[in-house]
C-alpha cells in the first residue's frame, strides 16, 4: 500500500532516528522475544533486521501504554507473517513437483526402441571410436560426463570434444537423411 503522500528526507531520517532509540532501548528484549519464537539464528537475524525496517516504516502509535506488550504482539504478528509464507512457499513447490512427476513426456520426445537401436547403429557406422563411445556413454548409459570420461580412461573435457563433435557429425547425417 502506497503512502497518500511522498515522505521527505527529513521525515525519513526522523523515523530511521525513532527505530534506531527504540532498538537501542529494547535490543534485549526484541531479541528474547523473537528467540522465543525462532531458534534459528539466521532467521532471527533476518526477522530482526525486518523489524527494524517495519518500525521504520509504521512508528509506535502515540497512544500505546504497554511498549513491551505492544513489541510483543507485533513480533509475533510477523512471525506468523513468515511462517504463513514459508508454508505457502513450501505448498507451492509441493505442487509444482508433483505436477511436473505427474506430467508425460510428448510422444515426439521419446523414441521407441527400433529408433533408438537405428541412431546407435549410426553411430558405429558413421562416428569415430571415441565420437561413438562418448555419445553411447552420457546418452544410452545415461552417465556423468566425469564419469563417462573414467570409465574411457580419458580427460573430462576430451570427453566433452568428443561429445560435441559425435553429435554434430550425427545431426549433419540425421538433416541430409530428412531433405
Amino acid at each position: 500500500m502506497a503512502d497518500k503522500h511522498t515522505m521527505t528526507h527529513q521525515e525519513i531520517s526522523e523515523q530511521v532516528a525513532r527505530a534506531e532509540r527504540l532498538f537501542a532501548e529494547h535490543h534485549r528484549y526484541i531479541l528474547a522475544t523473537i528467540g522465543r519464537f525462532i531458534s534459528e539464528a539466521e532467521e532471527r537475524d533476518d526477522l530482526y533486521q525486518d523489524l527494524f525496517v517495519y518500525f521504520v516504516r509504521k512508528p509506535i502509535p502515540s497512544d500505546v501504554v504497554n511498549l513491551q506488550a505492544y513489541l510483543h504482539r507485533v513480533i509475533l504478528d510477523r512471525v506468523r507473517d513468515r511462517k504463513r509464507s514459508q508454508s505457502r512457499y513450501r505448498r507451492h513447490l509441493d505442487l509444482y513437483a508433483q505436477e511436473s512427476a505427474n506430467k508425460e513426456l510428448p510422444a515426439e520426445v521419446t523414441i521407441p526402441n527400433a529408433q533408438a537401436q537405428e541412431l546407435f547403429d549410426l553411430l558405429d557406422a558413421h562416428l569415430k571410436k571415441n565420437e561413438a563411445a562418448a555419445i553411447l556413454h552420457c546418452y544410452k548409459d545415461d552417465l556423468e560426463i566425469a564419469e563417462a570420461a573414467r570409465k574411457m580412461n580419458i580427460l573430462p573435457r576430451s570427453l566433452s570434444r568428443y561429445l560435441s563433435v559425435g553429435l554434430k557429425k550425427i545431426r549433419t547425417i540425421v538433416r541430409k537423411d530428412t531433405d
